[in-house]
């Protein structure tokens, strides 16, 4: 993720950090509810938002999270982490946080609506963008036959 340092408000500071916070948090509460326990093993999630997540992604008795649940917690994430980064996220850091391909990672920001740029003093990193406003595409009525 791309980090402002720069930042001189305090409430802004404290906000990004609870927003990170909570990042951190799903991914953490992904990895103890799928296969990859192991890396979660020792994190503590504060009870009230175990309760919350356990309610939002409906975790089975097995303790496994279903695939489109995983599919709708990774959605937060990547929302988050653009609300984060000023709607201008770079994938590899969250694909390596969410121990998932690059190529899942940008698919699913595709359909988030978010384009594609190159980064300027790299030249593998391509950035996430989400255009705002966002733009959707009109409805169209079908014409009823009489």
């Amino acid at each position: 993720m791309i980090y402002c340092l720069c930042l001189q408000d305090e409430s802004e500071k404290r906000k990004l950090s609870c927003i990170f916070s909570y990042i951190n948090h799903l991914i953490k509460f992904k990895d103890q509810h799928s296969f990859d326990v192991f890396s979660a093993k020792g994190h503590r999630i504060p009870n009230i938002l175990r309760h919350k997540f356990t309610n939002m992604f409906a975790v089975s008795e097995l303790r496994r999270l279903p695939p489109e649940k995983i599919s709708l917690l990774v959605c937060y994430v990547l929302v988050l982490t653009l609300f984060a980064d000023d709607f201008l996220t770079d994938c590899i850091d969250i694909a390596k946080d969410l121990s998932m391909n690059i190529m899942a990672v940008r698919r699913v920001y595709e359909q988030l609506g978010c384009k594609f740029t190159r980064q300027k003093n790299t030249s593998n990193s391509y950035c996430a963008t989400l255009p705002v406003p966002l733009n959707f595409p009109e409805l169209r009525q079908k014409k009823r036959k009489r």
